[in-house]
């Protein structure tokens, strides 16, 4: 089993230091903490569970075969 490190080497693509983004930067630091914050939750209408299951009710019993 190779390490990650061996892989990129025998792909020809070795990770240089200068390739790195430095957790450090201010910029970095700045685009982290953007890119971490969510949007805020969707308001949702409570859902009228009463009424569905008399609607549901209604339907079933003027549909169904008598």
């Amino acid at each position: 089993m190779k390490t990650f490190r061996q892989f990129l080497e025998a792909a020809g693509d070795p990770i240089k230091p200068a390739q790195v983004i430095s957790l450090n930067d201010p910029e970095v630091q700045r685009n982290l903490r953007n890119a971490m914050v969510q949007a805020p939750p969707k308001p949702t209408k409570p859902v009228d569970r009463v009424g569905k299951f008399v609607g549901r009710m209604i339907r079933n019993t003027l549909l169904s075969p008598q």
